[in-house]
């Protein structure tokens, strides 16, 4: 595409960057933001991200993808005058280029979810909404997956479709394109912590306060036997004090009797508790591994 220098605002020295074709979605943490350009275009910044602050996500790769946004409405006057009365908020089906162990992932963690996507174009340049004060950020949204159950073997690229509805048209219009020296995805590929998946082998006794817990490394479903005390994380519970693991056996084949109690004297929990734990690895201050986040509700 040409570069057209005679605009309302003033010509430009230099031809600014072309539209490209979408070849990845950066799904990032709602809320990260980015200073400004030179840290959108920081390696560091980005390794941070994925291997220590927990704020993006691997990028994902796309087969093809469709822009699902409505027609703007148009209007006509008595006069045969004409003026567009809306302005619709952008929305995207992606096709992801994945495997059926991620799909399954993504069907688990993006349910009508709120997130932001940055898309990285075929140039490895970075598409990403600019804030009043000048910062860079993901556009947000609403991301889902679902499926249909059956894969489609004679067409593999539409098995994992992945829809966006944009929450704001401003986002959109207040756009920056950043130009990049680094391919963000491949990045991620070296950088992004090991998946873990976190399963409950039965329920948690009120009486012993163990839960057996199943920790296996993701889709090759083989049991991680060497995880410790430190590894469990809770991010959530119904405001338990000191929520800890106090206790933990010997891993059998990833399995692991896990002895969750609550409060500074520790005591085991109570029917009607509940708490979101994941395994969260740390190597040298940075996350080697990471599972999914689990539930626990104490019904017995």
């Amino acid at each position: 595409m040409g570069c057209n220098t005679n605009m309302p605002a003033g010509v430009i020295t230099t031809c600014g960057a072309n539209f490209e074709k979408i070849k990845n979605v950066i799904i990032l943490k709602t809320g990260t933001k980015f200073a400004n350009a030179d840290e959108v275009r920081s390696q560091a910044k980005w390794i941070s991200a994925m291997h220590v602050d927990e704020t993006a996500w691997a990028g994902k790769r796309i087969n093809s993808y469709e822009t699902t946004t409505d027609d703007k409405n148009i209007v006509t006057f008595d006069s045969t005058k004409k003026k567009a009365t809306n302005k619709p908020i952008p929305s995207a089906l992606f096709m992801l280029d994945t495997n059926f162990c991620d799909t399954q992932m993504l069907l688990n963690v993006l349910s009508n979810s709120s997130n932001e996507i940055a898309l990285q174009l075929d140039d490895d340049s970075i598409h990403m909404a600019r804030t009043i004060d000048g910062k860079f950020k993901g556009f947000l949204g609403t991301l889902d997956m679902t499926t249909k159950g059956f894969f489609e073997s004679a067409d593999q690229g539409n098995n994992a479709p992945m829809t966006f509805f944009g929450d704001s048209y401003e986002e959109f219009q207040n756009a920056a394109l950043i130009p990049m020296d680094f391919d963000v995805t491949s990045l991620a590929a070296t950088y992004m912590p090991v998946g873990l998946t976190l399963g409950a082998n039965g329920a948690y006794s009120t009486t012993t306060g163990i839960i057996n817990l199943q920790v296996n490394v993701r889709c090759d479903l083989s049991g991680k036997d060497d995880v410790v005390i430190a590894d469990f994380d809770f991010v959530d519970s119904n405001n338990l004090s000191t929520l800890a693991v106090t206790t933990l056996g010997t891993a059998v084949n990833g399995a692991y009797d896990v002895t969750v109690q609550k409060d500074l004297a520790p005591v085991n929990l109570a029917v009607g508790d509940f708490f979101k734990v994941r395994v969260k690895v740390l190597a040298s201050g940075k996350i080697a591994y990471l599972s999914n986040t689990l539930y626990i509700s104490v019904n017995e």
